[in-house]
């Protein structure tokens, strides 16, 4: 039997030789991408009375169910990893200089739902940039042919939600006035016809507030605003709605049946809001999917018709007005507060005054379907199969590779 003798020095240098070489292999793999985002920041507007930068436990710094709104805002930037503040005429003229690189593009505002931190309205605000880069890049070329280089200008408004739900109305509502203001100030530089709005969760909330508030008659339609897993109650958006159609060109609804969070948003109105006193679910969390009928699918390079109005007559149209003014008994109007728009069988009642997706089988809880809202707005459903159902509502399906 042979043994081969080795010494301590000689297997510290392989050791350190074979580090040496995963370390470097690791800054050629990572550094060009961290380079090329550096061009392309998500920006942040933050009510929050404190940021701490870089600081992933942020919230472990103050009281989890009462984050309190500061007196100004605070402004920045953030690359995935990294956060970055400045003042308030840097970030406008920072918005100013990547829109002269692309000007055809939309700016794009993200409001956030409840019970986040800071950290986690950036992470979702960055995903969703993400996909929004990807589908305007996607179409852009797909219409022209021809390389793309800018990207759309994408901020998330931080509007301090606290990890509580019964405190992030309360914030919510605090927060609606600056919210207001901040939005007349983003239409007044940029025009409204040139932003999308996407509205998340308890989000839908302000932005609907905000909408309904909007008196200005001259006022030009928002390019397109998308609730996603709306919080909102089916009565106040059935009020709303005819001021939402006017201060929208496109209104969307992405609802599901399998969403925890929004069914249990639903029986807090009618056991008392301050019973959540913590977040009511994680967002992955799912519920079982209902049996349905099974439907057949378009092919993804055939995306089924999302222009609803144009394909209605005048007639229509006038009695789906007549309908939405219609007067409801006080049991109905009660029914109607509890009932929330993030599930699909409320928000298919509007499925033929508006664009309703139904998210189901993606069965991602109270998740964000990022992809699919950074495709949408584009009319880029190439990664998606799509049926459109006799009452409107569009089903989605993950396009198969």
């Amino acid at each position: 039997m042979y043994f081969v003798s080795t010494s301590f020095p000689s297997i510290f240098k392989l050791r350190g030789v074979l580090a040496l070489g995963v370390l470097v292999s690791f800054l050629l793999t990572v550094s060009p991408a961290r380079s090329s985002l550096k061009n392309e920041p998500l920006l942040f507007v933050s009510e929050r009375s404190g940021v701490h930068l870089n600081l992933k436990a942020s919230h472990a710094r103050e009281n989890l169910f009462k984050v309190v709104q500061g007196e100004k805002y605070f402004y920045g930037s953030h690359v995935k990893g990294r956060e970055e503040l400045t003042d308030e005429s840097a970030f406008y003229t920072g918005i100013d200089e990547a829109r002269k690189q692309t000007p055809a593009a939309p700016l794009v505002i993200f409001v956030h739902g409840c019970c986040v931190s800071f950290h986690e309205q950036l992470y979702q605000g960055y995903e969703l940039k993400k996909a929004i880069d990807d589908g305007f890049v996607h179409s852009q070329a797909a219409q022209s042919g021809a390389a793309v280089t800018g990207r759309p200008v994408v901020l998330t408004y931080d509007w301090a939600a606290p990890f509580s739900y019964a405190t992030s109305l309360v914030n919510a509502g605090g927060a609606q006035s600056r919210f207001d203001s901040f939005m007349q100030g983003m239409v007044n530089r940029y025009g409204s016809e040139n932003i999308i709005i996407v509205a998340h969760s308890l989000g839908t909330v302000m932005v609907q507030n905000y909408l309904e508030r909007i008196s200005d008659s001259s006022f030009k339609p928002y390019k397109t605003i998308v609730f996603s897993r709306a919080d909102l109650d089916r009565q106040s958006f059935s009020d709303c709605l005819p001021e939402l159609k006017a201060r929208s060109q496109r209104l969307m609804l992405l609802a599901s049946d399998n969403d925890p969070n929004i069914y249990f948003s639903s029986l807090l109105r009618r056991w008392g809001v301050r019973f959540a006193q913590v977040a009511i679910l994680p967002t992955w969390a799912t519920m079982p999917l209902t049996k349905k009928k099974e439907v057949q699918f378009s092919e993804p390079d055939k995306p089924v018709s999302t222009n609803i109005d144009s394909e209605k007559s005048d007639e229509e149209k006038a009695e789906d007005g007549a309908l939405l003014q219609s007067t409801v008994t006080a049991e109905e109007r009660h029914k109607g507060l509890t009932r929330r728009l993030g599930q699909i069988k409320v928000a298919r009642e509007f499925g033929s005054t508006v664009e309703v997706y139904d998210m189901s089988s993606f069965r991602i809880g109270h998740g964000i379907p990022y992809m699919f809202i950074g495709g949408v707005i584009f009319n880029d459903f190439h990664k998606f199969e799509l049926k459109k159902e006799p009452d409107g509502v569009v089903i989605v399906r993950r396009a198969i590779p």
